[in-house]
């Protein structure tokens, strides 16, 4: 065993990179008010959920059955585009610092789809990529964490405590949705392998999720930390399951 395990796998934190979380004045800045809709467009709701904006259009269109009332979506002409730019007061060729920023990404979205933005004649004139928008009457697209997520990994490292939240199932989540008026479109859940060749980077793991491991600390839990350094010599790794579920709902 080593003896300097208990120095190798450091308290410190310094590495954790915090993730940026969207409040709720943010996510009411990337709401619009179009053709008496409210409404967000692609390239917002793909930063959301994590995607390139031609990525998200794609899988759009993949399911374009689901979309196809406008009640549920539908693109910008070049009009409402330079309309959306007067109500924030900028414009297509100066940039306004945070305002600029939708203005910015619609090009950018162009540029990345292969489109232009032709600034010879006239505000707005031959913009090839006209956004999307997504209306409050589309679907509900969530992906959450089930409640057995880690759950080998916490038995391993604090023992058989009680579940942090232990309603999180997909059947209890879809029953709550479908009980406020939701139809489920598709409910799915997945485990999958994740693996530790290091108990440094195990601990980082434990210590950045709170709520799964709660008042976890080296010196609290040292004696289980060299169960899980001799599973590492013993067979490479230790193996541990995250625990998805996915749900697609439409009202």
């Amino acid at each position: 065993m080593d003896n300097n395990l208990k120095n190798k796998i450091s308290e410190d934190g310094s590495a954790i990179n915090e993730p940026s979380i969207l409040d709720e004045k943010s996510l009411a800045d990337k709401i619009y008010l179009i053709r008496g809709e409210k409404v967000m467009l692609d390239f917002e709701l793909a930063e959301i959920y994590g995607y390139k904006t031609k990525v998200f259009n794609q899988q759009v269109k993949r399911n374009k059955e689901k979309f196809e009332d406008e009640d549920f979506m539908f693109q910008l002409t070049e009009e409402e585009i330079n309309e959306l730019s007067r109500s924030q007061n900028v414009t297509l060729n100066k940039s306004s610092g945070m305002l600029q920023s939708t203005e910015q990404k619609i090009k950018e979205c162009s540029r990345s789809q292969n489109a232009t933005l032709n600034k010879g004649s006239g505000r707005g004139s031959n913009i090839k990529y006209k956004p999307y928008c997504f209306t409050e009457s589309g679907i509900f697209i969530t992906e959450q964490v089930d409640a057995q997520n880690d759950r080998k990994l916490v038995k391993l490292l604090l023992g058989d405590i009680d579940l942090p939240f232990p309603e999180q199932y997909l059947d209890i989540i879809s029953k709550k949705f479908k009980n406020i008026g939701f139809d489920i479109v598709r409910a799915e859940e997945e485990f999958r392998p994740i693996k530790f060749y290091d108990i440094g980077a195990l601990v980082w793991f434990a210590r950045i999720i709170e709520w799964e491991f709660p008042n976890f600390s080296v010196d609290k839990c040292l004696n289980n930390l060299y169960k899980a350094q001799e599973i590492v010599e013993e067979q490479g790794s230790v193996d541990n399951k995250i625990h998805r579920i996915l749900l697609v709902c439409m009202k």
